[in-house]
């Protein structure tokens, strides 16, 4: 018997083991660097989209999938400070001339920011593309909410 066979119906490599044949496979997975978004974006899978968060997990995309997640929900948190700091007032000079009113803003403005990409990351909107995502947080910044209704291409304006 031969020790390595490959099957070209399916493509893949299987040894011998025994008297069986088990499959020779291997799982490639991303080195996990994903931080909080990462990983309640993980718990909030295993709780509400166990369907999901199964499929990235055996296709061995779901470190993947929560290092982008992080990555993105970072990089949006940042982006929100910025733009309302900077539609508050919140400036260099605020701080040189009044710091504790400036870190009070600014701890505010944080929580403010988290708070909306938290609530993008739980919805299922923030499965969505980037860029659907991206008009989402502006619209949602200047109060014209754009919502796209499941399972159907028109857009409703609430």
């Amino acid at each position: 018997m031969e020790t390595h066979i490959y099957d070209e119906k399916n493509g893949l490599s299987y040894t011998l083991h025994g008297d069986y044949y088990l499959p020779d496979l291997v799982l490639n997975e991303e080195e996990p660097i994903y931080g909080k978004y990462g990983m309640l974006r993980k718990q909030f899978l295993k709780e509400h989209r166990l369907a999901k968060y199964q499929y990235l997990l055996l296709t061995g995309k779901l470190t993947e999938h929560l290092n982008q997640i992080d990555q993105e929900s970072r990089e949006q948190v940042e982006m929100l400070m910025e733009q309302m700091a900077e539609k508050q007032g919140v400036t260099e000079e605020l701080k040189v001339q009044n710091r504790t009113k400036w870190v009070r803003l600014m701890n505010n403005i944080k929580a403010s920011a988290e708070e909306m990409v938290l609530k993008l990351l739980k919805s299922t909107l923030f499965v969505k593309l980037p860029a659907i995502r991206f008009h989402i947080l502006t619209s949602f910044l200047v109060g014209k909410l754009v919502v796209l209704p499941p399972f159907r291409g028109a857009i409703r304006r609430f």
